[in-house]
């Protein structure tokens, strides 16, 4: 995506939400419009279902008074950022996209005529609305030009295809490859977020996620214009961006090398979901003892790609968490769940998705009386889990890094993964680790005893 006023370019936004081009591409539509060019943003629904919560707790509260707000606050937070907002209004949760809905949004990308469009991914498992959404946009831009052949209609030129960073980038198979600096227009996103005001508890979850992203692999999503990015902005010039989602990335064994081997949970984990990884802040919870009540508290505090880390004074084979609860835990976007206990359920679990780790795999339920704690440290295999440290899970198992050292071990996790990559290399050629780590000398410099 070009940053330069030199042929400025126009920019669509397709969101299934009328507050997703706020947390998930507000900078880069700032970065397009302060370089003269031009930023329209459709939202396919208002969310006033499933993403207007804080408004539904106000008594007497109405459908159309929640549309009104949230076309307020979206059309506040559009013009902050120098762009325009529209919103088909097609209802959310779920969101359907009839065929005169398809029609109008292939109109507006011929009368638009942008040379980017950005969206949703392909694959959303906490979101039914997004892949919706990214459906609709690729058919409606391929429909806008013709599919590449020539038509009977006015055709435009296939815009580029842009993907959003999703909450959960390795639940959707998402790894971003381009990234747009948006440090100097930053204090616009800012101003976008403050508009949504709906949604207050995502704002410092997006500002954080902000000064987080980074690059990584390209992305093909149908067709090969089809990139995933990601926005980023630096606080003070450094190269590194301190994204705790590449922890996940680099995996649990690596993480704990780079951690000079600090803050392993040095006890057996049962990965509920095969495959899964995950990284992300711990939001921490202390059980009463044999009870889940403050599991049921956690939810409604939970932010989007926190890693729940549930715990009783004693670990116990007590399933703390089931299908309804990890149902809520997904919905409300949590990246994962560390279980210092028992789950049951397991087959629905699977189905779900949700990235899930526990000590046991019990059926025998937990009480729901006794008050324990939430965003208080915690102990699990011999490691202290402070609020905020990153949780870092996969088949391997588990680890910690400290919020303070975040940077300092994904630096050092980079370099090590650098080391093992031309080591393997090496290793394939022929060469082998007996003599690339000088053990030879050790073992055969000897004398045998």
């Amino acid at each position: 995506m070009s940053e330069t006023k030199e042929g400025s370019r126009t920019m669509l936004v397709v969101g299934a939400h009328s507050a997703d081009f706020v947390w998930r591409a507000a900078g880069a539509i700032a970065v397009v419009t302060s370089n003269d060019g031009k930023a329209v943003v459709v939202a396919l629904s208002y969310g006033e279902r499933g993403e207007s919560g804080e408004l539904w707790k106000q008594p007497g509260q109405t459908v159309e008074n929640v549309k009104r707000i949230r076309h307020e606050e979206a059309s506040q937070a559009a013009a902050a950022l120098g762009a325009t907002f529209q919103c088909f209004d097609l209802g959310d949760y779920p969101l359907s996209v009839d065929s005169a809905a398809l029609s109008r949004l292939t109109d507006l990308i011929r009368e638009t005529a942008p040379d980017v469009i950005v969206t949703h991914t392909e694959k959303d498992p906490f979101n039914p609305d997004h892949p919706v959404a990214y459906v609709a946009t690729q058919r409606a831009r391929l429909l806008a030009s013709g599919a590449g052949v020539a038509s009977g209609f006015k055709t435009i030129k296939p815009p580029e295809l842009f993907l959003f960073e999703p909450h959960q980038t390795e639940q959707c198979e998402f790894v971003p490859t381009t990234f747009v600096d948006i440090t100097a227009v930053f204090a616009q996103k800012q101003q976008a977020m403050k508009a949504m005001a709906a949604q207050q508890y995502l704002h410092q979850y997006y500002t954080g996620a902000s000064g987080e992203s980074c690059t990584a692999r390209f992305r093909v999503a149908g067709d090969s214009l089809c990139r995933g990015f990601s926005a980023c902005f630096t606080t003070g010039g450094d190269d590194i961006m301190s994204d705790p989602k590449l922890f996940a990335r680099y995996g649990v064994a690596t993480v704990y090398e780079a951690a000079g081997r600090k803050g392993l949970i040095d006890v057996p984990l049962v990965q509920v979901v095969p495959g899964s990884r995950v990284a992300g802040p711990a939001r921490t919870v202390r059980c009463g003892q044999g009870d889940n009540l403050m599991v049921h508290a956690v939810l409604d505090q939970v932010q989007p790609g926190e890693v729940l880390v549930l715990t009783m004074p004693e670990p116990e084979p007590v399933a703390l968490v089931g299908e309804l609860l990890a149902t809520q835990a997904a919905r409300h976007q949590a990246a994962g769940l560390l279980v210092d206990a028992s789950v049951r359920d397991v087959q629905e679990l699977q189905e779900l998705g949700l990235p899930i780790w526990a000590r046991w795999i019990r059926v025998r339920g937990a009480t729901k009386t006794k008050v324990g704690a939430i965003n208080e440290p915690v102990e699990v295999g011999g490691t202290v889990i402070t609020p905020g440290d990153i949780v870092v899970l996969d088949v391997d198992g588990a680890v910690v890094v400290a919020v303070e050292q975040v940077a300092q071990v994904l630096e050092a996790a980079a370099a090590r993964q650098k080391r093992e990559d031309d080591m393997r290399k090496k290793l394939e050629a022929g060469a082998l680790s007996y003599d690339l780590h000088g053990l030879r000398s050790l073992v055969e410099g000897r004398e045998k005893t």
